[in-house]
């Protein structure tokens, strides 16, 4: 089941529009990119896997109507949907060859592959998988804006960390979507702006982070077929 599909069963049973959730859909599926047959489901679609996601994609998301719910929720139905169960990785390995490389030592030199992967390594290689699906899903969006709002030109937006919070964690932070018009003015089109912000937030900060940097501008301009990425300076 292609991934858009999932995102319309989504829409379906819990509100709001596709778009919504199919960067959780895109990501269930991104293994395909290295395993191009129905064994790519082993990485990702377990119960294993849905715990990826939700440290992607976070624990609650907002729809487009304003609705909460549950990453971890929306990969559960998508595996469901594939295999009509949730397997964990144990179902996958018991149908695996054991290999001499798995016990390390000299045939895992020999084999030059990388073993024993932690779970933050499991997770950061996701989140890289995400960040490689977010540019391809958040373009044709942005794209979409510029043609229902033709007084603007461009539009795009901040993120950054400060050097100085109050005595607080300084993370990333996500500006909203800024829409201007060919001189530079900031205009407030009414079509389509709340769906962009939503579908960039699905990815995540750490998603964004990986795949933009922090201190940075991001940018579409009308015409463009390319985010501009540009250094930015929050001032403090």
């Amino acid at each position: 089941m292609k991934p858009f599909i999932h995102a319309t069963n989504s829409a379906k049973k819990f509100g709001g529009k596709p778009e919504d959730y199919l960067p959780i859909h895109n990501f269930m599926d991104s293994s395909k990119a290295h395993v191009p047959d129905h064994r790519h489901r082993a990485i990702l679609h377990t119960s294993f896997g849905c715990y990826v996601a939700e440290e992607v994609f976070g624990t609650v998301k907002v729809n487009s109507e304003g609705k909460e719910y549950s990453p971890r929720d929306i990969a559960e139905q998508h595996i469901i949907e594939d295999l009509g169960f949730i397997p964990t990785v144990q179902d996958y390995l018991n149908h695996m060859t054991l290999e001499p490389w798995f016990g390390g030592g000299k045939a895992a030199k020999e084999r030059k592959t990388p073993v024993n992967l932690k779970p933050k390594d499991i997770i950061q290689n996701a989140i890289k998988e995400a960040a490689g699906q977010l540019e391809a899903t958040l373009l044709p969006a942005m794209q979409n804006f510029l043609d229902e709002n033709p007084e603007v030109d461009s539009i795009g937006w901040y993120q950054y960390i400060p050097s100085f919070n109050d005595g607080d964690p300084c993370t990333l932070r996500i500006g909203e979507f800024e829409a201007k018009d060919q001189e530079g003015e900031e205009v407030y089109p009414t079509k389509g702006a709340d769906i962009l912000e939503k579908l960039r937030d699905d990815f995540g900060e750490d998603v964004l982070e990986f795949a933009f940097e922090s201190d940075k501008e991001i940018t579409l301009v009308r015409g463009d077929s390319k985010l501009t990425v540009n250094d930015y300076d929050c001032g403090y």
